[in-house]
Protein backbone atom coordinates (compact mmCIF):
# COMPACT_ATOMS: atom_id res chain seq x y z
CA UNK A 1 0.00 0.00 0.00
CA UNK A 2 2.39 2.56 0.88
CA UNK A 3 4.02 1.97 -2.54
CA UNK A 4 0.72 3.00 -4.10
CA UNK A 5 1.22 5.98 -1.63
CA UNK A 6 4.12 7.28 -2.92
CA UNK A 7 3.17 7.40 -6.61
CA UNK A 8 -0.17 9.06 -5.93
CA UNK A 9 1.84 12.00 -3.34
CA UNK A 10 4.38 12.34 -5.89
CA UNK A 11 1.79 13.81 -8.76
CA UNK A 12 0.63 16.31 -6.64
CA UNK A 13 4.35 17.23 -5.81
CA UNK A 14 4.32 21.40 -6.67
CA UNK A 15 0.66 21.53 -5.83
CA UNK A 16 1.12 21.67 -2.40
CA UNK A 17 3.83 21.26 0.22
CA UNK A 18 4.26 18.22 2.44
CA UNK A 19 5.91 16.06 4.66
CA UNK A 20 9.29 14.31 3.10
CA UNK A 21 8.40 10.74 2.78
CA UNK A 22 10.53 8.20 4.05
CA UNK A 23 11.48 4.87 2.60
CA UNK A 24 13.16 1.83 4.31
CA UNK A 25 13.39 -0.57 1.36
CA UNK A 26 12.76 -0.08 -2.51
CA UNK A 27 9.63 -1.83 -2.77
CA UNK A 28 8.30 1.24 -1.24
CA UNK A 29 9.36 3.40 -4.45
CA UNK A 30 7.09 3.76 -7.07
CA UNK A 31 5.92 6.85 -9.43
CA UNK A 32 4.11 6.26 -12.12
CA UNK A 33 4.16 2.85 -12.84
CA UNK A 34 8.14 2.76 -12.67
CA UNK A 35 10.12 1.24 -9.80
CA UNK A 36 12.72 3.21 -7.63
CA UNK A 37 15.52 2.97 -5.21
CA UNK A 38 15.38 3.60 -1.80
CA UNK A 39 18.36 5.22 -1.18
CA UNK A 40 21.08 5.01 2.54
CA UNK A 41 19.46 8.89 3.09
CA UNK A 42 16.43 7.37 3.70
CA UNK A 43 14.88 8.87 0.18
CA UNK A 44 13.49 7.56 -2.56
CA UNK A 45 15.18 8.00 -5.81
CA UNK A 46 14.60 7.40 -9.96
CA UNK A 47 16.48 5.92 -13.01
CA UNK A 48 17.75 9.69 -14.88
CA UNK A 49 19.96 8.72 -17.21
CA UNK A 50 21.41 12.85 -17.03
CA UNK A 51 23.36 12.09 -13.61
CA UNK A 52 26.37 10.54 -13.48
CA UNK A 53 25.11 8.26 -10.67
CA UNK A 54 21.80 7.11 -12.97
CA UNK A 55 19.96 8.38 -10.27
CA UNK A 56 17.69 11.00 -9.02
CA UNK A 57 15.71 12.07 -5.73
CA UNK A 58 12.04 12.26 -6.12
CA UNK A 59 10.75 16.20 -5.92
CA UNK A 60 9.68 15.89 -1.74
CA UNK A 61 12.89 13.92 -0.60
CA UNK A 62 14.02 16.10 2.54
CA UNK A 63 17.29 17.60 3.62
CA UNK A 64 17.71 19.86 0.38
CA UNK A 65 17.59 16.38 -1.59
CA UNK A 66 14.90 16.63 -3.31
CA UNK A 67 15.49 16.76 -7.69
CA UNK A 68 18.93 16.26 -6.90
CA UNK A 69 21.39 13.80 -8.28
CA UNK A 70 21.68 10.77 -5.99
CA UNK A 71 25.61 11.20 -5.46
CA UNK A 72 28.47 8.86 -7.08
CA UNK A 73 29.30 6.79 -4.49
CA UNK A 74 33.23 6.78 -3.17
CA UNK A 75 34.09 3.89 -0.90
CA UNK A 76 35.87 4.17 2.09
CA UNK A 77 39.62 3.62 2.17
CA UNK A 78 40.74 0.32 2.71
CA UNK A 79 41.79 0.14 5.73
CA UNK A 80 43.92 -3.23 5.35
CA UNK A 81 45.85 -0.89 2.38
CA UNK A 82 49.39 -0.04 3.72
CA UNK A 83 50.51 3.09 3.78
CA UNK A 84 47.13 4.92 3.99
CA UNK A 85 46.33 6.95 7.08
CA UNK A 86 46.05 4.60 10.10
CA UNK A 87 47.18 1.81 8.29
CA UNK A 88 50.56 -0.29 8.40
CA UNK A 89 53.28 1.34 6.76
CA UNK A 90 54.30 -0.14 4.18
CA UNK A 91 57.76 -1.82 3.51
CA UNK A 92 59.11 -1.23 -0.08
CA UNK A 93 58.17 2.05 -1.60
CA UNK A 94 56.85 5.06 0.24
CA UNK A 95 55.93 4.28 3.87
CA UNK A 96 53.10 6.17 3.91
CA UNK A 97 50.91 8.64 1.60
CA UNK A 98 51.79 12.47 1.40
CA UNK A 99 51.05 14.00 4.39
CA UNK A 100 51.49 11.22 7.02
CA UNK A 101 54.26 9.49 8.22
CA UNK A 102 54.99 6.02 9.87
CA UNK A 103 55.46 5.74 13.40
CA UNK A 104 55.36 2.78 15.50
CA UNK A 105 54.84 0.93 12.71
CA UNK A 106 51.47 2.76 11.72
CA UNK A 107 50.76 5.66 9.19
CA UNK A 108 49.89 8.86 11.60
CA UNK A 109 48.80 12.06 9.92
CA UNK A 110 51.10 14.83 10.96
CA UNK A 111 49.88 17.97 9.50
CA UNK A 112 47.69 20.64 11.44
CA UNK A 113 47.66 23.21 8.90
CA UNK A 114 48.28 24.93 5.52
CA UNK A 115 48.82 28.20 4.36
CA UNK A 116 49.33 29.05 1.31
CA UNK A 117 50.46 32.80 0.52
CA UNK A 118 50.57 34.56 -3.01
CA UNK A 119 54.60 33.37 -3.80
CA UNK A 120 55.12 30.95 -0.27
CA UNK A 121 53.39 28.16 1.81
CA UNK A 122 53.88 27.11 5.00
CA UNK A 123 53.07 23.84 6.54
CA UNK A 124 51.59 23.62 10.41
CA UNK A 125 53.32 20.27 11.45
CA UNK A 126 51.43 18.70 14.74
CA UNK A 127 54.14 18.99 16.79
CA UNK A 128 54.45 22.31 17.09
CA UNK A 129 56.76 23.36 14.14
CA UNK A 130 56.20 25.91 11.31
CA UNK A 131 57.89 24.95 7.77
CA UNK A 132 57.78 27.30 4.69
CA UNK A 133 59.01 27.33 1.45
CA UNK A 134 58.71 29.53 -1.82
CA UNK A 135 59.91 33.34 -1.60
CA UNK A 136 61.45 35.28 0.46
CA UNK A 137 62.23 38.75 -0.69
CA UNK A 138 59.93 40.20 2.00
CA UNK A 139 61.52 37.24 5.05
CA UNK A 140 58.08 35.62 4.08
CA UNK A 141 59.97 32.11 4.97
CA UNK A 142 60.80 33.30 8.88
CA UNK A 143 64.28 32.34 8.70
CA UNK A 144 65.54 35.22 10.03
CA UNK A 145 66.93 37.17 7.02
CA UNK A 146 64.89 38.13 3.96
CA UNK A 147 66.33 37.29 -0.03
CA UNK A 148 65.44 37.58 -3.03
CA UNK A 149 66.75 33.36 -3.92
CA UNK A 150 63.28 31.47 -3.29
CA UNK A 151 63.63 28.28 -1.37
CA UNK A 152 61.76 24.85 -3.11
CA UNK A 153 62.68 22.97 0.30
CA UNK A 154 60.70 23.98 3.27
CA UNK A 155 63.03 25.97 6.33
CA UNK A 156 62.11 25.79 9.72
CA UNK A 157 60.42 29.60 10.90
CA UNK A 158 61.49 31.57 13.95
CA UNK A 159 60.96 34.06 16.14
CA UNK A 160 62.67 37.31 17.00
CA UNK A 161 65.12 35.77 19.66
CA UNK A 162 66.10 33.66 16.48
CA UNK A 163 64.68 30.60 19.00
CA UNK A 164 63.25 27.63 16.50
CA UNK A 165 59.23 28.25 17.17
CA UNK A 166 58.11 24.71 18.58
CA UNK A 167 55.03 25.50 20.29
CA UNK A 168 52.31 26.82 17.22
CA UNK A 169 49.11 25.63 16.81
CA UNK A 170 47.03 27.97 14.92
CA UNK A 171 48.58 29.23 10.85
CA UNK A 172 47.05 32.04 9.11
CA UNK A 173 49.21 33.34 6.15
CA UNK A 174 48.17 36.51 3.75
CA UNK A 175 49.54 37.84 0.36
CA UNK A 176 53.29 38.36 2.12
CA UNK A 177 52.94 37.55 5.43
CA UNK A 178 52.25 34.69 8.17
CA UNK A 179 51.00 34.19 11.63
CA UNK A 180 50.67 31.63 14.18
CA UNK A 181 49.56 31.05 17.73
CA UNK A 182 50.94 30.33 20.61
CA UNK A 183 50.84 29.25 24.07
CA UNK A 184 48.21 31.65 25.76
CA UNK A 185 46.78 32.34 22.70
CA UNK A 186 49.47 35.11 21.72
CA UNK A 187 49.93 35.60 18.18
CA UNK A 188 53.16 36.05 16.30
CA UNK A 189 53.33 37.29 12.62
CA UNK A 190 56.33 37.52 10.09
CA UNK A 191 57.27 38.67 6.74
CA UNK A 192 55.70 41.66 4.54
CA UNK A 193 54.71 44.73 7.27
CA UNK A 194 54.32 48.44 4.85
CA UNK A 195 51.00 48.41 6.66
CA UNK A 196 51.02 47.37 10.28
CA UNK A 197 50.35 43.50 9.03
CA UNK A 198 52.44 41.75 11.78
CA UNK A 199 51.10 44.01 14.36
CA UNK A 200 54.13 44.59 15.98
CA UNK A 201 53.30 48.62 15.92
CA UNK A 202 55.92 48.91 13.41
CA UNK A 203 55.52 49.22 9.30
CA UNK A 204 58.77 47.52 8.67
CA UNK A 205 58.85 43.90 7.43
CA UNK A 206 60.24 41.55 9.50
CA UNK A 207 61.96 38.01 8.45
CA UNK A 208 61.41 36.31 11.84
CA UNK A 209 58.10 35.84 14.15
CA UNK A 210 57.22 38.76 16.64
CA UNK A 211 54.47 39.33 18.76
CA UNK A 212 51.17 40.95 18.03
CA UNK A 213 50.53 44.00 20.25
CA UNK A 214 47.05 45.73 21.21
CA UNK A 215 46.86 49.11 20.84
CA UNK A 216 47.56 49.57 25.08
CA UNK A 217 50.82 47.69 23.75
CA UNK A 218 50.39 44.84 25.43
CA UNK A 219 50.35 41.46 23.92
CA UNK A 220 47.25 39.99 21.94
CA UNK A 221 46.18 36.80 23.73
CA UNK A 222 43.14 34.30 23.73
CA UNK A 223 42.91 33.85 19.60
CA UNK A 224 41.66 30.82 18.41
CA UNK A 225 41.59 31.19 14.38
CA UNK A 226 43.62 33.75 12.46
CA UNK A 227 43.61 34.80 8.29
CA UNK A 228 45.68 37.37 6.51
CA UNK A 229 44.49 39.60 3.58
CA UNK A 230 46.49 41.35 1.10
CA UNK A 231 47.79 43.66 4.00
CA UNK A 232 46.16 43.25 7.08
CA UNK A 233 45.37 40.53 9.72
CA UNK A 234 42.38 39.42 11.29
CA UNK A 235 42.20 37.04 14.24
CA UNK A 236 38.99 35.87 16.43
CA UNK A 237 39.18 35.03 20.13
CA UNK A 238 38.14 32.69 22.23
CA UNK A 239 35.19 34.66 23.21
CA UNK A 240 33.61 35.36 19.37
CA UNK A 241 35.32 38.84 19.26
CA UNK A 242 37.50 39.63 16.00
CA UNK A 243 40.55 41.84 16.10
CA UNK A 244 42.55 42.90 12.77
CA UNK A 245 45.35 45.28 12.15
CA UNK A 246 47.15 46.80 9.08
CA UNK A 247 46.06 48.40 6.26
CA UNK A 248 42.60 49.93 6.55
CA UNK A 249 42.00 52.19 3.88
CA UNK A 250 38.64 50.36 2.56
CA UNK A 251 37.61 50.10 6.32
CA UNK A 252 39.02 46.83 6.45
CA UNK A 253 39.97 46.55 9.87
CA UNK A 254 36.46 46.83 11.16
CA UNK A 255 36.88 49.33 13.57
CA UNK A 256 34.69 52.09 11.37
CA UNK A 257 37.45 54.04 10.89
CA UNK A 258 39.47 54.38 7.76
CA UNK A 259 42.91 54.77 9.19
CA UNK A 260 45.73 52.28 9.29
CA UNK A 261 46.67 50.86 12.53
CA UNK A 262 50.19 49.00 13.45
CA UNK A 263 48.29 47.30 16.44
CA UNK A 264 45.47 45.05 17.25
CA UNK A 265 41.96 46.03 17.96
CA UNK A 266 38.40 44.99 18.27
CA UNK A 267 35.92 45.34 15.32
CA UNK A 268 33.01 47.22 16.17
CA UNK A 269 29.51 46.67 15.65
CA UNK A 270 29.43 50.30 14.86
CA UNK A 271 31.64 53.23 14.39
CA UNK A 272 33.04 54.33 17.97
CA UNK A 273 30.24 50.75 19.52
CA UNK A 274 31.09 47.85 21.19
CA UNK A 275 33.24 45.07 20.51
CA UNK A 276 31.28 42.99 17.55
CA UNK A 277 31.03 39.59 19.44
CA UNK A 278 29.68 35.76 18.51
CA UNK A 279 31.69 34.44 15.82
CA UNK A 280 32.29 31.36 15.10
CA UNK A 281 34.02 31.33 12.28
CA UNK A 282 36.50 33.89 10.43
CA UNK A 283 37.15 34.23 6.27
CA UNK A 284 39.36 36.50 4.74
CA UNK A 285 39.60 37.77 1.05
CA UNK A 286 42.08 40.06 -0.25
CA UNK A 287 40.82 43.04 1.83
CA UNK A 288 37.38 42.10 3.16
CA UNK A 289 36.69 40.09 5.79
CA UNK A 290 33.81 37.95 6.97
CA UNK A 291 32.48 35.94 9.84
CA UNK A 292 29.63 33.60 10.99
CA UNK A 293 27.36 33.56 14.42
CA UNK A 294 25.61 30.78 15.51
CA UNK A 295 22.22 31.19 13.55
CA UNK A 296 24.68 31.07 10.27
CA UNK A 297 24.26 34.25 9.82
CA UNK A 298 27.36 36.10 7.75
CA UNK A 299 28.34 39.19 8.07
CA UNK A 300 31.14 40.76 5.76
CA UNK A 301 32.83 44.07 6.28
CA UNK A 302 36.27 46.32 4.31
CA UNK A 303 36.35 46.84 0.52
CA UNK A 304 33.57 46.49 -1.74
CA UNK A 305 34.40 47.84 -5.23
CA UNK A 306 33.44 44.73 -7.26
CA UNK A 307 30.69 43.88 -5.10
CA UNK A 308 32.27 41.30 -2.80
CA UNK A 309 30.14 42.16 0.54
CA UNK A 310 27.21 40.90 -1.49
CA UNK A 311 25.27 43.99 -0.01
CA UNK A 312 23.83 45.17 -3.48
CA UNK A 313 26.29 48.13 -3.32
CA UNK A 314 30.09 49.40 -3.98
CA UNK A 315 29.75 50.99 -0.63
CA UNK A 316 32.83 50.04 1.36
CA UNK A 317 31.90 48.95 5.20
CA UNK A 318 34.05 49.75 7.76
CA UNK A 319 31.61 48.09 10.21
CA UNK A 320 30.02 44.78 10.00
CA UNK A 321 27.04 44.53 8.02
CA UNK A 322 24.99 41.26 7.75
CA UNK A 323 24.68 39.96 4.09
CA UNK A 324 23.94 36.10 3.98
CA UNK A 325 22.98 33.38 6.13
CA UNK A 326 25.13 30.20 5.52
CA UNK A 327 27.21 27.76 7.15
CA UNK A 328 30.15 27.85 4.23
CA UNK A 329 31.58 30.87 3.21
CA UNK A 330 35.20 31.24 0.89
CA UNK A 331 36.32 34.42 0.09
CA UNK A 332 38.33 34.57 -2.81
CA UNK A 333 40.51 37.43 -4.19
CA UNK A 334 37.77 39.87 -4.89
CA UNK A 335 34.19 37.52 -4.73
CA UNK A 336 32.52 35.72 -2.18
CA UNK A 337 30.69 32.46 -2.48
CA UNK A 338 28.37 30.29 -0.20
CA UNK A 339 26.75 27.03 -0.05
CA UNK A 340 22.90 27.26 0.56
CA UNK A 341 20.81 24.93 2.27
CA UNK A 342 19.75 23.36 -1.20
CA UNK A 343 23.34 22.12 -1.66
CA UNK A 344 23.56 24.69 -4.57
CA UNK A 345 26.03 27.55 -4.50
CA UNK A 346 25.71 31.44 -4.52
CA UNK A 347 28.51 33.78 -5.63
CA UNK A 348 28.95 37.10 -6.17
CA UNK A 349 31.87 40.46 -6.03
CA UNK A 350 34.58 40.56 -9.07
CA UNK A 351 33.31 38.24 -11.97
CA UNK A 352 36.11 38.03 -13.97
CA UNK A 353 38.31 35.42 -14.28
CA UNK A 354 35.47 32.98 -14.59
CA UNK A 355 35.32 32.44 -10.19
CA UNK A 356 31.54 32.90 -10.13
CA UNK A 357 30.29 29.71 -11.81
CA UNK A 358 28.08 31.30 -14.23
CA UNK A 359 29.40 30.24 -17.47
CA UNK A 360 31.13 33.99 -18.14
CA UNK A 361 33.57 35.93 -17.39
CA UNK A 362 36.76 34.71 -18.87
CA UNK A 363 39.65 36.75 -18.14
CA UNK A 364 39.11 39.96 -17.70
CA UNK A 365 35.57 40.03 -19.36
CA UNK A 366 32.91 39.63 -16.34
CA UNK A 367 30.29 41.88 -15.28
CA UNK A 368 30.36 42.32 -10.98
CA UNK A 369 27.63 40.82 -9.12
CA UNK A 370 26.67 42.96 -6.51
CA UNK A 371 24.06 40.34 -5.10
CA UNK A 372 24.60 36.63 -4.83
CA UNK A 373 24.00 34.65 -8.02
CA UNK A 374 23.76 31.00 -8.34
CA UNK A 375 26.66 28.65 -9.82
CA UNK A 376 25.22 27.02 -12.70
CA UNK A 377 26.04 23.62 -14.52
CA UNK A 378 26.43 25.68 -17.75
CA UNK A 379 25.85 29.08 -19.30
CA UNK A 380 22.05 29.41 -18.70
CA UNK A 381 22.07 26.53 -17.56
CA UNK A 382 20.18 24.92 -13.88
CA UNK A 383 21.92 25.67 -10.70
CA UNK A 384 25.14 23.18 -9.61
CA UNK A 385 24.05 21.20 -7.00
CA UNK A 386 25.42 18.77 -4.57
CA UNK A 387 28.09 21.09 -2.78
CA UNK A 388 28.74 20.41 1.12
CA UNK A 389 31.84 22.93 1.75
CA UNK A 390 33.64 25.21 -0.88
CA UNK A 391 36.75 27.21 -1.01
CA UNK A 392 38.23 29.96 -2.98
CA UNK A 393 40.85 31.95 -3.60
CA UNK A 394 42.13 33.08 -7.36
CA UNK A 395 39.73 30.48 -8.24
CA UNK A 396 36.70 28.58 -6.68
CA UNK A 397 36.49 25.07 -5.64
CA UNK A 398 33.05 22.55 -4.27
CA UNK A 399 34.03 19.57 -2.24
CA UNK A 400 30.58 17.72 -2.86
CA UNK A 401 28.63 15.59 -0.67
CA UNK A 402 30.07 12.35 -2.26
CA UNK A 403 33.27 13.62 -1.99
CA UNK A 404 34.39 14.67 -5.09
CA UNK A 405 35.44 18.11 -6.00
CA UNK A 406 34.49 20.66 -9.04
CA UNK A 407 36.23 23.71 -9.30
CA UNK A 408 35.74 26.76 -11.76
CA UNK A 409 37.82 29.56 -13.16
CA UNK A 410 40.77 30.71 -15.40
CA UNK A 411 43.73 28.42 -14.51
CA UNK A 412 46.64 29.93 -15.55
CA UNK A 413 48.86 28.10 -12.77
CA UNK A 414 46.60 25.04 -13.01
CA UNK A 415 45.24 25.98 -10.01
CA UNK A 416 41.67 24.73 -11.23
CA UNK A 417 43.20 21.07 -11.49
CA UNK A 418 40.89 20.59 -14.49
CA UNK A 419 42.41 23.14 -17.05
CA UNK A 420 40.30 25.86 -16.55
CA UNK A 421 36.14 26.10 -16.42
CA UNK A 422 33.69 28.68 -16.63
CA UNK A 423 31.42 26.53 -14.62
CA UNK A 424 32.05 23.52 -12.18
CA UNK A 425 33.98 21.17 -13.90
CA UNK A 426 35.08 17.66 -11.74
CA UNK A 427 39.26 17.52 -10.72
CA UNK A 428 40.52 14.18 -11.38
CA UNK A 429 43.67 12.74 -10.32
CA UNK A 430 46.57 11.68 -12.72
CA UNK A 431 44.86 7.98 -13.11
CA UNK A 432 41.48 9.90 -14.70
CA UNK A 433 39.93 8.71 -11.53
CA UNK A 434 37.81 10.99 -9.65
CA UNK A 435 39.86 13.32 -6.48
CA UNK A 436 38.05 12.04 -3.72
CA UNK A 437 38.47 14.50 -0.46
CA UNK A 438 37.05 15.24 3.09
CA UNK A 439 38.64 18.65 4.02
CA UNK A 440 40.31 21.69 1.38
CA UNK A 441 42.04 24.85 1.38
CA UNK A 442 42.27 27.57 -1.21
CA UNK A 443 44.06 30.22 -1.05
CA UNK A 444 45.51 32.71 -4.05
CA UNK A 445 46.30 29.95 -7.09
CA UNK A 446 47.05 26.85 -4.71
CA UNK A 447 44.38 24.15 -4.05
CA UNK A 448 45.07 21.61 -1.65
CA UNK A 449 42.61 18.62 -0.30
CA UNK A 450 43.29 15.81 2.35
CA UNK A 451 41.66 12.39 0.26
CA UNK A 452 39.49 9.88 1.81
CA UNK A 453 42.73 7.80 2.41
CA UNK A 454 44.48 10.62 4.30
CA UNK A 455 46.89 11.38 1.61
CA UNK A 456 47.29 15.37 1.09
CA UNK A 457 47.32 16.77 -2.25
CA UNK A 458 47.93 20.01 -3.84
CA UNK A 459 47.69 21.80 -7.42
CA UNK A 460 48.36 25.24 -8.48
CA UNK A 461 51.13 27.82 -8.22
CA UNK A 462 54.27 26.50 -8.13
CA UNK A 463 56.97 29.02 -9.77
CA UNK A 464 58.59 30.11 -6.47
CA UNK A 465 58.61 26.43 -5.04
CA UNK A 466 55.81 27.53 -2.55
CA UNK A 467 54.72 23.47 -2.26
CA UNK A 468 58.24 23.14 -1.33
CA UNK A 469 58.55 19.59 -3.38
CA UNK A 470 62.08 20.57 -4.25
CA UNK A 471 60.96 21.55 -7.59
CA UNK A 472 59.66 25.49 -9.54
CA UNK A 473 57.29 23.59 -11.67
CA UNK A 474 53.33 24.57 -11.21
CA UNK A 475 50.59 21.10 -10.77
CA UNK A 476 47.89 21.39 -13.17
CA UNK A 477 46.71 18.41 -11.42
CA UNK A 478 46.33 17.24 -7.73
CA UNK A 479 49.89 16.43 -6.56
CA UNK A 480 50.82 14.65 -3.35
CA UNK A 481 52.36 17.58 -1.27
CA UNK A 482 55.81 15.63 -0.11
CA UNK A 483 56.80 18.76 1.82
CA UNK A 484 54.92 17.98 4.39
CA UNK A 485 56.59 15.54 7.05
CA UNK A 486 60.24 15.89 6.12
Amino acid sequence: MRALAIGAVMTAVGCANRTPYTCTSSDQCVLAGASGRCEAQGFCSFNDPQCESSQRFEPGAGGGLGGTCVPVEIGPPDAATCGDLGAACCSTGAACVAGTSCSAGTCQDCVADLGLGRRFGCTLRKDGTIWCSGDNSRGQLGIGIAGNVPSATPVQVRDATSAVITDASVLGTGRDHACVVRPGGETWCWGANSAGQLGDGTTVDKPAAVRVVKTDDTPLTGIVALRGGEDHTCARDHTGEIWCWGNNTGGQLGDGTLVNRSKAAPVLVAPGGTPFAGALELWTGAMHNCVRNASNDVWCWGVNSNGQLGDNSRTNRSSPVKVYTSASVALGRWHTCAVDPDSTISCWGWGSHGRLGIGTGESFNGINQLTPVKVLTQLGGVPFQGASFVVAGAESCALMQDGRVFCWGDSPYGQTGNGGSLVPAQVNLANGTPLDAKRMFAEHTHVCARRLNGELVCWGRNYSGEFGDGTFASHGIPTPYTASCR
